[in-house]
């Protein structure tokens, strides 16, 4: 399955499909399928006071709160990798890097609600934020969590970093932006470790998948030119329409974006590896929250305490 999907990238002829998907409708049973998805998380969401009482919580209430570790400045540089599971994290973190792994709760299931969580309580002035996501700004974007003066200096890669071909910022613009942040400070007279801490916020393993690059940079066409049938959905849940089309099963569909997950976190752990031998002192890698990948037949990462949303790694690079 995979390997067909792969193709979706390499054959000119299924991107004609996907244009063929995207320009007309999908069909019935798909759309009713994206619907009772974002029904699903509604509804989820309405209930979510509920489930911190249930069995799926309990699963998370003994671990460490990861805001307090944050919160006591105990690394000289924090790597934040968006969207990333604690269970796959562990699976494959060692074939790249050593060191010291254990399991915390974060405090929120999507990025705005752990910035405003983790950073709203003071003002950050020894942190340099270095960041892939347009949530951290200097420009006051965002009413959930406005940044501005919250940090010593953010270095926006998402505004100079964004790869079109892609759709995405690459993590190689990511390690790029840290050098030039940290260059920035040096001209500044800030010395790292001394001065100041980093917080570098990669999107990976946060779609877009790599594996799906040319698909997701044909959506994001489609969707800037304004067809309807497509604004009702994100990008992300116009791959699973795409997805959900070719294969029909929907353990499949599970099971293809698992392994694009999966080869997007190795993607990036890559390029933390090459981070990590730049940088010196106690480097930290966790994240902001964690993904769904079929679980409860849900996908990506809806407002709800699901332990897989909310379960998170915390490493210490040895």
């Amino acid at each position: 399955v995979l390997g067909f999907i792969e193709m979706i990238d390499q054959v000119n002829n299924v991107l004609d499909i996907i244009r063929s998907y995207l320009v007309n409708r999908f069909s019935l049973g798909t759309r009713l399928w994206l619907f009772s998805l974002l029904l699903k998380y509604h509804l989820l969401k309405t209930a979510s006071p509920l489930i911190i009482y249930t069995a799926w919580n309990s699963k998370i209430s003994g671990y460490e709160r990861q805001e307090k570790l944050i919160w006591s400045k105990n690394f000289d540089a924090l790597i934040l990798l968006d969207a990333c599971r604690y269970d796959v994290f562990s699976i494959v973190v060692y074939e790249y890097l050593d060191g010291r792994l254990k399991p915390v709760v974060s405090p929120a299931s999507y990025t705005t609600s752990w910035l405003r969580h983790v950073w709203s309580n003071k003002i950050w002035n020894d942190i340099v934020y270095v960041s892939a996501t347009l949530f951290v700004n200097k420009r006051g974007l965002f009413k959930e969590f406005d940044a501005r003066d919250k940090f010593l200096h953010i270095e926006e890669v998402w505004d100079w970093g964004w790869s079109k071909d892609l759709a995405m910022v690459p993590p190689s613009k990511v390690n790029l932006a840290v050098k030039i942040a940290m260059t920035k400070m040096k001209i500044r007279g800030f010395r790292y470790r001394r001065d100041y801490r980093l917080v570098v916020h990669y999107i990976q393993p946060h779609v877009p998948y790599i594996v799906f690059k040319n698909t997701f940079a044909l959506i994001h066409q489609y969707k800037k030119m304004g067809y309807k049938e497509l604004s009702k959905f994100t990008l992300s849940h116009l791959l699973l329409g795409l997805l959900k089309e070719t294969i029909i099963d929907n353990n499949e569909v599970s099971k293809v974006l698992r392994r694009a997950y999966e080869h997007n976190l190795r993607w990036v752990l890559k390029y933390v590896a090459e981070l990590a031998s730049y940088l010196d002192g106690r480097i930290v890698i966790t994240s902001d929250h964690g993904e769904l990948l079929g679980e409860y037949g849900l996908y990506f990462h809806p407002d709800v305490p699901l332990p897989q949303l909310r379960l998170v790694p915390w490493f210490v690079v040895r």
